[in-house]
């Protein structure tokens, strides 16, 4: 044996030698590595020594999700290297064992519950203010967060850098697109204002004058009688009447060549004139102005017949005809709504009038015509 050494020749089995040891000495299995083969050490223990430094403390080098990724990815660990193992707080520490060359499960690291502490001063919040500062294009945002007041009503300032936006491309113009579908029809506008309107009068010579409720210059008067017409064809004698009473005899006038007198006695009823040879019936608007009919006609609302691009009414007129002189006129109370339509008489017939519109839409009221009919 050397230097407190005892070959593996020694007659004494490791586990009986150690038994048999003063408690002072303490007997260490090594192997020389030239004879490979078991040597064992008997150290003298020595007197205490001095305390030593502090150590630097459990460091948990990294984390795994169990033992077989801590084994793979860790091979060459040191001597009390430490690892969390698990999927969650708290984590198993595996430790190095240098000795066995093993890794040795300590189990979680978490200490004793400690007591509860003092309740604290209730937090509290003042009013947060929040601006905006703008930047060159492509900068980096910005954010300021700047606090000040005790913790009790502590107040957040926030100061937002917001970079401009780049100026995007001019891109041409693009093509015009087809024409769309006529859109539904706008909802009617509000109602105008009555705007002036001329009246018309004609007088008993056939003169038509005019006025207006707005100011404005009135037209100039003209005559609307036309010229005589050409005589007419004698109409067939009609049937003589019945035989009338035999009258008083009058006093005989004196003779004349053609002297009419209110004792002169004739079948006809009206207003009479000579031809050269006899006597006949004068024709209203051929021998004297006819008398003027006045009448009205009423455009019913309802009675409107919408068409495409118009509105027509036909009314009845009696003493129409399509040859006759005639002035039209809106009632005083239907000016407005006629006006405003852009009514007008269009056609004269037998008995009847047409009026028109180029509007579409018919007038909500029904309208008052004046007729006068001139002969």
């Amino acid at each position: 044996m050397q230097n407190g050494e005892v070959s593996e020749a020694f007659p004494l089995h490791w586990a009986t030698l150690r038994h048999r040891l003063p408690l002072h000495l303490s007997p260490h299995l090594i192997r020389d590595k030239r004879r490979f083969k078991p040597i064992i050490r008997l150290y003298r223990s020595g007197e205490k020594g001095e305390k030593g430094d502090t150590g630097s403390g459990l460091a948990v080098l990294g984390y795994f999700a169990n033992v077989s990724l801590l084994q793979t990815n860790v091979s060459n660990p040191s001597a009390g290297d430490a690892y969390g193992v698990g999927e969650n707080e708290p984590y198993d520490i595996y430790i190095w064992d240098g000795k066995n060359y093993q890794w040795v499960n300590n189990g979680p690291l978490q200490g004793a519950k400690g007591d509860k502490g003092e309740t604290g001063a209730a937090a509290g919040f003042g009013t947060p203010t929040a601006s905006a500062t703008q930047l060159e294009p492509n900068a980096e945002p910005t954010v300021v967060v700047e606090a000040s007041g005790e913790d009790t009503s502590k107040i957040f300032k926030f100061i937002f850098g917001i970079p401009k936006g780049v100026k995007g491309d001019t891109v041409e113009k693009g093509a015009t697109g087809e024409k769309g579908a006529q859109g539904p029809k706008g909802a009617d506008g509000a109602k105008g204002d009555t705007g002036p309107y001329f009246t018309p009068t004609v007088s008993a010579d056939g003169i038509i004058s005019w006025s207006n409720n707005g100011g404005l210059d009135n037209p100039a008067s003209v005559s609307i009688k036309g010229p005589q017409g050409a005589k007419g064809d004698t109409g067939a004698k009609g049937d003589p009447g019945a035989q009338g009473a035999q009258g008083a005899q009058g006093e005989q006038g004196p003779a004349g060549p053609n002297e009419i007198t209110t004792e002169t006695q004739t079948n006809l009823t009206g207003l009479l004139k000579g031809n050269g040879t006899n006597v006949q019936l004068a024709e209203a608007g051929t021998d004297y102005q006819a008398p003027i009919v006045e009448t009205t006609a009423t455009l019913v609302a309802t009675d409107w017949v919408v068409g495409d691009y118009s509105i027509t009414q036909a009314v009845s007129v009696d003493g129409m005809r399509q040859n006759k002189k005639v002035i039209i006129s809106p009632d005083i109370n239907s000016m407005e709504e006629y006006l405003r339509t852009g009514i007008y008489c269009a056609k004269q017939s037998y008995n009847a009038l047409t009026f028109q519109s180029a509007v579409t839409t018919p007038p909500t009221n029904d309208l008052t015509i004046n007729v006068l009919i001139m002969g």
